[in-house]
């Protein structure tokens, strides 16, 4: 397989579009409820890309496309120069995802070990590797191992989050997107979790879906606004949000109760989780 263009982008957004059947619709009303207009935007390799936006602002969906769950109705979504779907064909396990809701994202009746080895399934490692990677997987995310043949029931919520991330690891691939993955964690929970982020990231992509400013701003390289299913402004954290001229971000932080400074301190003195 040849080496990737470096001078392509490894996700690119043109022009998408994406609505639904408006199922309140009346002769006055449209019939399709937009979602998402005409967005574009580019994700470099070994880059974090925030999607921050109020709830309804497309962010989730805006994952599901990008995942290749549901199609746009039109524009285009290319990895690596390529169309999505025939990209997605032939790099198998190359991306992944943790979603917001980690005990409906995993099956009850498997144990630690058996979930993270689904992530291990759609990778390229032989099934004979499995034993030895469990145990680094797990080691990584900051698991005990000795939680190996625990059920999802019997761990705490940041323990089975950083699970779930130990599974998309597995498959080692060059792209994660993080959907709300640690907006239901306690502040404490989720500060460990960014840390281990930034410490894992290495070469991978993220995309970091969150309406949280201060998760954004700790983790992400840049921000992309989304209202109303349109891009507001797309900015970079390295110069500061403050100084943004952007009205929506400025709505944003003047509605937004400010932890920074405990939450940054939570970060930058994160440990590993108690057990």
């Amino acid at each position: 397989m040849p080496a990737p263009d470096s001078a392509v982008p490894f996700l690119s957004l043109r022009h998408v579009h994406k609505s639904y059947p408006d199922h309140q619709a009346t002769i006055w009303r449209p019939r399709r409820r937009i979602i998402l207009e005409d967005l574009s935007f580019d994700l470099e390799r070994g880059s974090i890309l925030g999607i921050l936006g109020e709830s309804g602002s497309g962010k989730s969906t805006l994952a599901r496309l990008i995942l290749g769950l549901e199609k746009p109705d039109s524009g285009q979504i290319l990895f690596e120069g390529q169309e999505g779907g025939a990209w997605r064909a032939g790099h198998r396990g190359r991306i992944s995802v943790v979603f917001q809701d980690y005990s409906s994202s995993v099956n009850p009746g498997f144990r630690v070990a058996d979930i993270i080895a689904e992530g291990l399934a759609a990778g390229a490692q032989p099934r004979s590797a499995w034993l030895s990677e469990i145990p680094a997987l797990m080691a990584r995310v900051q698991v005990p191992p000795e939680l190996a043949g625990r059920l999802p029931h019997q761990l705490s919520g940041g323990q089975l989050q950083r699970v779930c991330i130990a599974r998309a690891l597995a498959s080692k691939p060059d792209f994660i997107v993080f959907d709300e993955a640690i907006s239901s964690l306690d502040l404490p929970i989720q500060a460990r979790i960014l840390t281990l982020l930034r410490e894992i990231r290495g070469n991978m992509s993220y995309i970091f879906i969150t309406h949280d400013i201060q998760m954004a701003t700790l983790l992400c390289d840049q921000i992309l606004l989304l209202r109303h299913g349109k891009v507001a402004a797309l900015l970079s954290t390295k110069s500061g949000l403050g100084q943004s001229a952007s009205p929506y971000l400025r709505q944003l932080l003047a509605s937004t109760v400010i932890f920074h400074s405990n939450f940054e301190a939570a970060a930058e003195t994160a440990s590993p989780v108690p057990q």
